[in-house]
């Protein structure tokens, strides 16, 4: 196992090596915030903000090249919508065969931060290394990177903010390792931050919660014909507590969920007050191609507390069951 000073100076020449080369990222007022899972993104001087996101990238699974042609496609579409902060949302690599989970997750990290913009990361269920501890350094040092969840298990929220005021709240929580399922630690996490969020401001903004696995709402929106959109698989929602759906709905902020790891789905619906969907699975090396073209989900927030969404694609088109703010 390495050491941490060993593991400091691999990530000092990586970071330099970007520095050197000129990877000069353009973030607007990204600062830390009392609590250091919580980080700051400045939305654009009209207040609304673009997310590009991604999901089940998969790198390493098969080979160099096949990873290549998902950082293609990713940068076209990073360079066609022009994104104000990129997500990730797990299984950016897949396992660590031989050892070799630290050396995709450096891959990874490099990927996103040639991408030039600010960058966050939840984890998925097929990343994993011997040591994670080195890929939460590496997450969370690489330029660009927006990660806060170092120390609480990969959860952790950014902020929005248009000038003094947070006008929404990112939330990012880990319900794929160790066990696949949003559970009761999920849940008392989630509670714990939203409560956090109320004691901030008198007025309340509202939260978008990016995860890796979906909850049973999603299936509980297809057995209810409210779901909208492809569905090509199940919805493999692993251990999810019921309790789940009564906990995001009390919070009475979250108006949105984003989850991948189900290649062949990308539908959404409302269920209970709170909008559902699946990203567009994004890697080459991740199962799907051949039923379902791979690409990445723009998600537009506006200051008013709406929100749009749509699929996009490298060559430019795009695609989306509905069109209207959430």
């Amino acid at each position: 196992m390495a050491k941490y000073h060993e593991i400091d100076w691999r990530i000092f020449l990586f970071i330099a090596s970007l520095v050197l080369a000129g990877a000069i990222l353009p973030i607007r007022s990204v600062s830390d915030s009392a609590y250091p899972w919580v980080g700051q993104i400045a939305a654009k001087s009209d207040g609304n903000l673009r997310i590009l996101a991604f999901t089940d990238l998969h790198f390493g699974q098969i080979g160099r090249k096949i990873d290549e042609w998902t950082v293609r496609d990713m940068k076209k579409m990073n360079e066609l919508h022009q994104p104000d902060l990129v997500i990730v949302t797990g299984d950016a690599w897949f396992e660590n065969p031989k050892g070799k989970g630290i050396e995709f997750c450096r891959y990874f990290c490099k990927v996103m931060s040639d991408l030039g913009r600010p960058w966050a990361y939840v984890r998925g269920n097929h990343d994993k290394a011997d040591d994670f501890a080195v890929c939460e350094e590496l997450l969370a040092s690489t330029p660009g990177s927006l990660y806060r969840g170092f120390k609480t298990n990969g959860n952790y929220r950014l902020k929005v903010t248009n000038g003094e005021l947070t006008t929404w709240n990112l939330i990012f929580i880990n319900d794929a390792a160790p066990k696949i399922g949003f559970g009761p630690s999920q849940i008392a996490w989630l509670k714990n931050e939203t409560d956090r969020i109320r004691q901030e401001s008198s007025v309340v903004p509202p939260s978008l919660l990016f995860c890796h696995v979906p909850i049973l709402a999603y299936s509980q929106m297809v057995r209810n014909n409210m779901a909208m959109g492809i569905r090509h698989e199940g919805v493999n929602f692993g251990r999810c507590d019921p309790e789940t759906m009564e906990a995001i709905v009390e919070t009475g902020q979250i108006k949105g969920m984003f989850c991948g790891h189900d290649h062949l789905n990308d539908f959404e619906g409302d269920w209970l007050g709170v909008h559902f969907e699946y990203l567009r699975a994004t890697g080459y090396a991740g199962y799907g191609e051949s039923r379902l073209i791979k690409g990445g989900k723009v998600i537009d927030l506006c200051p008013d507390g709406t929100f749009t969404t749509k699929t996009v694609f490298a060559n430019g088109q795009e695609w989306s069951p509905i069109s209207s703010a959430k």
